[in-house]
């Protein structure tokens, strides 16, 4: 049902207004407003779903998009956003038939085929997961979320290559975009190949100067290569974007410290 222009929509704008601003109770207390002014009204009840699911609360996120199915059963964007919660309870099979049921309301849709694929991907059904990431691929004008789920996915297959080969397309065809770099990079620590984790965290940050969590894999990864004066130098160039990272800090005094045993041990060899 839509909402007109009378008190119903002004509560449930209210609602939304607060619900941004972070005001769970007066979010709510619009909403349930504009409910009792129209309970048939399946975009409050989404609505309030949406709330229970911005705090974590997803048992009764389900019961609100349950109700707003319930009025509106041809809506693929409830089916999609009630799919998406039980992914979050790790209830992936009755999520994959609501996804399922949403791409067939919404044929060819590229989001809804790429959830989907990451859900069959969760529940282990590889082969009908890469079918649905091929397809998101061609339909998708701009393919980058879906390299890299797709070559999360492979990894997560143990098809090691054909991860590399995904990660690599993605950074050739988008390579001013940094999560591939980061993700084939971490791909590469996995594997104890440093060195190209190395060079890959390094084009991170030539072209994001001030990512934090770069500084600190590449750090860390210089570590595994025992080039510690470069890990210290790397650790002190994120305490400096982040100062008040004690965790950082504590590393940073800890690896400080074994580079100065190692020292002190190579000169009484």
């Amino acid at each position: 049902a839509g909402l007109g222009v009378d008190n119903i929509s002004v509560f449930f704008n209210l609602g939304n207004a607060y619900a941004e601003l972070g005001d769970f109770k007066q979010a709510m207390s619009n909403y349930i407003k504009a409910l009792n002014m129209d309970k048939n009204n399946s975009q409050v009840y989404s609505a309030i779903a949406m709330l229970y699911q911005d705090r974590e609360n997803y048992d009764e996120a389900i019961n609100y998009y349950e109700k707003s199915l319930k009025l509106e059963p041809n809506d693929a964007e409830n089916y999609i956003n009630l799919a998406l919660v039980l992914m979050k309870k790790f209830q992936y099979k009755e999520a994959i038939k609501l996804f399922n049921k949403a791409c067939n309301i919404s044929k060819n849709n590229q989001r809804y085929i790429l959830y989907t694929a990451n859900a069959y991907s969760a529940d282990k059904n590889y082969e009908t997961a890469n079918q649905l990431f091929e397809k998101a691929i061609y339909l998708s004008d701009n393919s980058y979320q879906e390299y890299l789920c797709y070559a999360i996915s492979l990894y997560e297959q143990k098809n090691i290559e054909k991860a590399i080969d995904i990660y690599n397309k993605a950074i050739q065809e988008y390579p001013n975009l940094v999560n591939a770099y980061m993700l084939l990079g971490n791909l590469y620590c996995s594997e104890k190949h440093y060195e190209e984790a190395v060079e890959l965290y390094k084009k991170v940050l030539e072209l994001e100067p001030a990512n934090l969590s770069v500084y600190t894999l590449l750090g860390n990864t210089y570590v595994m290569l025992k080039d510690l004066r470069s890990a210290i130098s790397l650790y002190k160039q994120a305490i400096d974007i982040d100062n008040d990272n004690d965790e950082l800090k504590l590393i940073y005094i800890e690896i400080i410290q074994e580079f100065i045993e190692r020292k002190y041990s190579e000169g009484n060899t």
